[in-house]
Parts: C-alpha cells; structure tokens; sequence
C-alpha cells in the first residue's frame, strides 16, 4: 500500500515545517513543501498529487487562491489553512469550492478528520470511513483505505480479483484481502475495462490470470489464487486474451 501525497503551498517556513511534520506522523506522504505558486504548478504538473494543503496569503498576494483557480484543471481536492479571518477573503476563496477552510493555528485532529472528510466527499461516499467493516473509497485509480488512523492507498491495477462475500465486496490485493461497502455492480462500472466476471459473484483482473483451464471451468491467478470460471462468461474472457479460434 502507499500513503497518500499531499502538496503543501505555504511562504512561512516554521508553518510548513509544522504542517508537514504533523501529516508524515500520521503517515501522509508530503510530496513537497512550495512558498509560490508557480513552483507548486511545476509540482501539480509532474507529480502524481492526491490532495493539496493551501495558504491563501504568499507575502499580500493571494497566492492560494490563485493556485486554487488552477488546480480544478487537475481533478484534485483541496483545502485553505490560513490566518486570515477576513470576510472578503473567505468570500473570494469560497467561490474556488474547497473541501475546507481552517484558521491557524491548526488543531492536527481537526486537519485530519478534515482530510478524512474531504476524500470521503471528492470520492462522493459520505461516511466511508466510518463503517468498521468496510473503511475504503474507491476511486477511479485507487482503493483508499483507513486502517485505526491511517489511510493508504492500494492501487487498482495491482487488484487481483474481487468478489461478493455477504453484504461486501472483498478485494484481493498482495495476498491481503479489504472489503468494501458496495454493490459489485457498482465496483464494475468503476473499475477498468481490464477486469472481467468470472462467476455471478466475482470479477477478476486480466493482467493477472496466470493459466486457464477451460474444460475445468477453473482461472489461476498470478498469486495462486484459484477462481471459478462460469459457463456464462467463459467466451468472453477467453475472446479477451485473444485465444479464441
């Protein structure tokens, strides 16, 4: 699994330094630390960013709102920590939609449950977190996954396969399993077109099908993992691996 990684826009060093210790304790992956927007662009450009910490003000220029204005062409959450109490401000920066406003000094709980807040929106799966089952998002490109007051990443290519066990979807990743508070049906339509039924109750990913045993009705995984192959979707995932006659 990988932790999340977050860019921080911040001008006072003693902040950033505070900022950026409080979320690698708690295991966020601070991708970098930058005091003006351009470089923060240049960062936003090459790296692969999954939530943004703002200052609104860099020396009197509102900075972080302008770096905001831009950041909405990357599809990537954010939120405003900031000491500005002025009401103009809040204002201007409300009309950027960020996930959050705080006021330093920061409270850590606070910054946290707040980044736990805003995945569980962006994602648009309120209380995620929040089931003792089931603490996962899933997005596009990753599960994210809280685990007592860490939330990682597992990356959706790395999926071998997933399949309903009772009311949850379990996901089978590394040799580790998750489960998730969704219908397989919804996972289907978010996952990529990579991963395929194999059974009523369970898709699994192409890229890692080891051997298929047709006659058998049997797939091995890359992992040993060994899965049931259904009459009814035998054809199409033997027309997928382009081994049909």
């Amino acid at each position: 699994m990988k932790s999340i990684n977050i860019l921080i826009l911040e001008d006072e060093p003693k902040e950033a330094k505070k900022l950026k210790t409080a979320l690698e304790d708690n295991n966020y992956n601070v991708i970098a630390v930058c005091d003006t927007v351009v470089s923060a662009e240049n960062v936003l450009k090459t790296k692969s960013i999954d939530f943004c910490i703002l200052d609104i003000f860099l020396g009197k220029e509102l900075g972080g709102i302008q770096l905001a204005e831009k950041i909405s062409e990357y599809n990537i959450p954010f939120l405003f920590l900031t000491s500005s109490k002025d009401r103009f401000v809040f204002e201007k920066a409300k009309l950027t939609q960020p996930f959050s406003y705080l006021l330093k000094p920061f409270n850590e709980l606070e910054l946290l449950f707040t980044l736990e807040l805003a995945i569980e929106k962006f994602f648009q799966q309120a209380n995620a977190f929040s089931e003792e089952k089931a603490p996962t998002v899933l997005s596009e490109k990753y599960l994210f996954i809280k685990n007592k007051d860490r939330i990682s990443k597992v990356e959706i290519n790395d999926i071998s396969f997933v399949e309903v066990e009772d009311r949850y979807c379990k996901v089978a990743y590394n040799q580790r399993n998750y489960l998730i508070k969704m219908a397989l049906k919804k996972v289907i339509e978010i996952l990529p077109d990579y991963f395929i039924q194999a059974h009523r109750n369970c898709i699994v990913n192409l890229d890692k099908i080891k051997d298929i045993f047709p006659n058998d009705n049997l797939i091995v995984l890359a992992g040993d993992e060994k899965i049931t192959l259904s009459e009814r979707y035998k054809y199409d995932i033997l027309k997928k691996l382009n081994i049909m006659n």
